[in-house]
């Protein structure tokens, strides 16, 4: 029987009200959201952020307002820069 694919999503940004809360005056209230699957993937979808979200690929800093992200992968939120991995172990528990 093939396992049911489910998925948690975490809101980010400097709010009170996020799950991962980023301090930085160059990160909105609500930056992007996170999605997990319980296969080990995440989906990135910018929350029309005002200075945007950027994604390190092969050394330089991509544009990225939705997509598939890796847990070593390094972002870019306003100013401030933060690995995947990091974000997921700022979540408020």
């Amino acid at each position: 029987m093939p396992s049911k694919t489910s998925f948690k999503t975490y809101s980010v940004g400097r709010g009170s009200d996020v799950d991962i809360q980023i301090s930085g005056q160059s990160v909105s209230r609500h930056h992007l959201e996170l999605t997990a699957t319980n296969d080990g993937r995440y989906y990135l979808i910018d929350a029309n952020s005002s200075s945007g979200t950027q994604i390190q690929r092969g050394g330089n800093w991509e544009s990225i307002n939705q997509g598939f992200v890796t847990a070593n992968d390094t972002l870019l939120l306003g100013k401030e820069s933060i690995q995947i991995q990091q974000l997921l172990s700022k979540m408020k528990h």
